[in-house]
């Protein structure tokens, strides 16, 4: 896989939290750039018509109520600004309640934004009216519109409650660069792109799964049941693998080489091409670079060598175009001989 960004990739590789990186990189862009500080600045007072300028951000501010917001931009007077950057994660208990929106005094302008993917801006907004807003009752969405990818409620006070997207600050900041390291910015617009393109949560939508898609996903599994049963026939040692990403199987042979087989839902959502493929990983001393020469003749041809999550390569197993379902057991199988026999010819 290609990633947009050297941050994204180790993100990706070390299963960091997406989220914390990017509030940590967004910090360092604001302490960094006054040309970014500017640009955010820019939408916050958008959002909230007398905010002060050159606020001081400060990240996880820890208060007497134990709550953690991600940013707190404060000037002399105290907290103007709570800002929470989400990706997926939906909202802890405390940011339910009314905990960051007290740590903004009543009487003057202040902010408790929600920073987010603008898919979620919407629909994420009713639950961001009645819980850390604090309101009652269905307002219009129409009405909180305050331009592409920003909402915000006034909630009476002083105090203000906005939602808007990742992709509009990045666009600000980016067109307002000037004094900055133009590399800074690009690693988190290159995280935030990786993460919508290959690991945003997708809610379901009415349409998207329907029965043939049901079948056609159960066909998958059946098929994989019966390779691993006529591989373990033909003299590999099997072992089921079950996990919350993946069914399919382990399978040794007779020189103690292995791979794996089955539908993996991780890499099929990152590369797409097949639900189902056969994975090896270093093993017999092998580098994750020396076993990619290993398998090299796989690679160009199709379907291809890809790079998992983590150290080792996966070839996806692409079924012959209206082919029966012995054809797609067949090609499971000899997907998965020919990765072991390249693995045994290199021992």
């Amino acid at each position: 896989m290609t990633y947009t960004s050297l941050l994204a990739a180790i993100v990706a590789s070390r299963g960091l939290s997406p989220e914390t990186v990017a509030t940590e990189s967004l910090v360092h862009l604001l302490e960094n750039s006054e040309a970014a500080r500017r640009a955010t600045e820019g939408i916050l007072l958008q959002l909230c018509p007398g905010l002060p300028p050159n606020l001081h951000w400060i990240r996880e501010v820890r208060g007497d109520d134990d709550a953690r917001p991600d940013l707190v931009g404060v000037d002399a007077s105290g907290a103007r600004v709570v800002l929470e950057a989400k990706f997926d994660a939906g909202l802890t208990e405390a940011q339910m309640g009314p905990q960051y929106r007290e740590r903004l005094q009543e009487g003057r302008p202040g902010l408790l934004a929600f920073l987010m993917p603008a898919e979620r801006v919407t629909g994420m907004w009713p639950t961001l009216v009645s819980g850390p807003g604090g309101l009652e009752g269905s307002l219009p969405i129409d009405a909180a519109r305050a331009g592409d990818g920003m909402l915000v409620q006034d909630l009476g006070d002083g105090r203000r409650l906005a939602a808007f997207s990742w992709d509009l600050l990045l666009q600000a900041i980016r067109s307002a660069c000037r004094d900055m390291d133009e590399s800074d910015l690009r690693q988190l617009e290159g995280l935030v792109t990786w993460y919508a393109d290959h690991e945003q949560w997708l809610p379901f939508a009415p349409g998207d799964l329907d029965r043939r898609a049901g079948r056609q996903f159960r066909a998958a599994l059946s098929a994989v049941k019966e390779a691993g049963t006529l591989l373990a026939n033909s003299g590999c040692q099997l072992r089921e693998d079950r996990t919350y990403n993946n069914f399919g199987y382990y399978l040794t042979s007779e020189t103690g080489t292995y791979v794996w087989v089955g539908v993996w839902l991780g890499q099929w959502a990152r590369h797409g091409i097949s639900p189902v493929w056969v994975n090896a990983k270093p093993q017999h001393t092998w580098s994750e670079a020396q076993l990619r020469i290993v398998l090299s003749s796989m690679e160009n041809d199709r379907p291809g060598l890809w790079p998992t999550r983590g150290s080792g390569w996966a070839s996806p197993v692409v079924f012959p175009p209206g082919g029966d379902r012995d054809a797609a057991v067949h090609q499971i199988v000899e997907s998965t001989k020919r990765m072991l026999a390249l693995l045994d010819a290199a021992r």
